[in-house]
This record gives structure tokens, C-alpha cells and sequence, in this order.
């Protein structure tokens, strides 16, 4: 089964965040830096959005129990 994949738009808007946010993550190594497509510009793995998005939960539950 093929991994879901998103574009740097489809990336931005699936996380709720601005284009010019996602791309200072990418570049600060927050998120990983898309996969090369031939043809195409980048892509992202859905699975690595969630993991970020996860975390970020978890540090906000964390830090709201202190």
C-alpha cells in the first residue's frame, strides 16, 4: 500500500499552519525536508506530519499539568 503523501500546500493546510511556518520547520529541522519527486517538487509523508503534530500535543498536555 502507498504511503499518503502532500505537497508543501496540501503539507501547510493539513497542518494548519501558514506556508511561510512550515517552511521555516522544514529549514530549522522541525519536519524533515520533503522527498524528491521526479517531475514534481517535494512531498512529505503523511505519517511524518502526525508524528510532528503528535508531539506537539504532547508537550502541550505536558506543560499544561505543571
Amino acid at each position: 500500500e502507498k504511503e499518503k503523501t502532500f505537497c508543501r500546500t496540501e503539507a501547510h493546510q493539513y497542518m494548519r499552519i501558514s506556508r511561510s511556518s512550515f517552511d521555516a520547520k522544514v529549514k530549522e529541522g522541525v519536519l524533515p525536508k520533503g522527498i524528491k519527486t521526479p517531475g514534481k517538487g517535494p512531498v512529505w509523508l503523511k505519517k511524518d506530519l502526525d508524528a510532528y503534530l503528535a508531539l506537539k500535543i504532547k508537550k502541550k498536555i505536558e506543560t499544561s499539568l505543571v
